[in-house]
């Protein structure tokens, strides 16, 4: 009985394999197929599509899945380019990218480079369990990659550049997904977006997600945050940004905001380094996107050992009257220039609701009652070539708050070695941690 059981195992596991097929895409032919969307058409799960270096003039879109065991790999052929041309592709509607994925999951997507697309570029539409790495847009109307009603989502070393070019949304979105991580991309030189161009934004609600190790540099559109978190209408909820480096942006390096009256809450930003801003550093929004919305409910917001520098605005501002249980803690806010205010607190904010300690800024605060800042030099090793770690004898060395937010710095490193931590995104007494970052995409697909 044993024996005839070993059999029937060795039957299940060889017919997986068997079933499982490789599929090789070429422009130039010589391959299974000179188009991507020819062989995304009989793909099935645990197949692989490699795609050999040229470029496709193509839209390509799928809705099949893979699973847990047996996911779809789509990717390019050792480190050949591989560059999907929306170059005169259009189709029906405003909706999609030149590279969607729709009602599908267990896909991975890695080495490939979209330009030109009259719509987003990658986009995932109700999809699951899915990885995106190692991709580049260039040049999409709307959002380099979009993601809309997504779970379990994992957006990993990609580079957008030029997106929102004179289209809507954001160079990367977020929108009614949750379980979503966007990790060590880098997001730059956005278009002139008529209706958006923020550069990472999680709205609409999206719950879950996380932001964090991105490059942020360059969004040149006036009143357009590189990191943004907008409830709009739904209750959004559980974001972390977390060490993103934010830096030449039009407008506020980061803000915050419920533009349509829907709760925004349990939002902290722990470890960015924000500088170089045309307006502040940080705002907590109170603007409405429509005029019949009477209030914008923002709630819950930590703001943990940051660095801000040289913003052209207010180091922080809290311009939201609804905004309540607010943490400003161990932030380094200075400035090569006079700022506004290091922290400044609009007519009408609830103080009892602010709760601002262990800041190091540049100059005396005022208008929100508080004496515990720290009126100093930080003393940065290099702030003007973008090196912000603290010198030796920096007065932020041991002076802040012991939180829960910031166990590890902006380098992963441990503030728990003394029992004090330093006041911003750097802990002075730095030692290496390891790093099994490159484990989360496995992790991903198998959830």
């Amino acid at each position: 009985m044993k024996q005839i059981r070993f059999y029937l195992l060795f039957i299940y596991f060889f017919t997986v394999t068997i079933v499982a097929q490789e599929y090789t895409v070429s422009a130039s032919g010589g391959e299974d197929y000179t188009t991507i969307q020819a062989a995304v058409n009989i793909v099935q799960a645990g197949d692989t599509i490699t795609i050999k270096a040229g470029t496709y003039h193509e839209r390509v879109y799928t809705e099949t899945s893979g699973t847990k065991l047996n996911p779809i790999v789509i990717k390019n052929y050792q480190n050949d380019k591989v560059i999907i041309d929306g170059t005169g592709i259009n189709w029906e509607g405003t909706w999609g990218g030149l590279f969607e994925l729709s009602y599908c999951g267990y896909i991975s997507v890695s080495g490939i480079e979209i330009r030109h697309s009259t719509h987003a570029g990658i986009f995932l539409d109700d999809a699951h369990h899915i990885v995106i790495k190692n991709t580049k847009t260039d040049d999409t109307f709307s959002s380099g990659i979009g993601v809309w009603g997504g779970r379990y989502v994992l957006i990993s070393k990609n580079e957008v550049k030029l997106a929102c070019n004179d289209g809507e949304q954001e160079c990367i979105s977020i929108v009614t997904s949750h379980h979503v991580d966007v990790i060590e991309n880098e997001v730059h030189h956005a278009g002139p977006g008529t209706n958006g161009g923020e550069g990472i934004d999680v709205k609409q609600g999206s719950h879950d997600v996380t932001v964090k190790y991105n490059h942020v540099h360059h969004i040149d559109n006036p009143d357009r945050p590189a990191l943004y978190a907008d409830a709009s209408d739904l209750y959004t909820h559980h974001i972390l940004f977390e060490s993103n480096r934010v830096h030449d942006i039009g407008g506020n390096g980061v803000s915050v905001a419920s533009e349509l009256g829907g709760l925004l809450a349990h939002v902290t930003f722990v470890n960015n380094i924000i500088y170089n801003n045309h307006d502040g550093g940080m705002i907590i929004g109170g603007w409405s996107g429509e005029d019949n919305v009477t209030s914008n409910p923002v709630e819950h917001i930590n703001i943990i050992n940051n660095t801000f520098y040289n913003t052209g605005g207010d180091g922080i501002y809290v311009d939201n009257i609804y905004a309540k249980d607010i943490k400003i803690y161990n932030n380094i806010i200075q400035s090569k220039n006079q700022q506004e205010s290091p922290i400044s607190i609009k007519d009408g904010v609830n103080i009892s609701e602010l709760d601002i300690r262990k800041n190091m800024v540049d100059s005396e605060p005022y208008d929100y009652g508080q004496s515990s800042e720290i009126v100093a030099d930080s003393l940065f090793v290099d702030a003007t070539h973008g090196d912000f770690h603290l010198q030796f004898n920096s007065p932020a060395i041991d002076a802040g708050i012991q939180n829960n937010f910031s166990l590890l710095d902006y380098e992963k490193n441990s503030r728990l070695e003394d029992g004090a931590w330093d006041i911003g995104a750097y802990e002075a007494n730095r030692k290496t941690n390891s790093d099994f970052s490159f484990l989360i995409p496995i992790l991903y697909l198998l959830m």
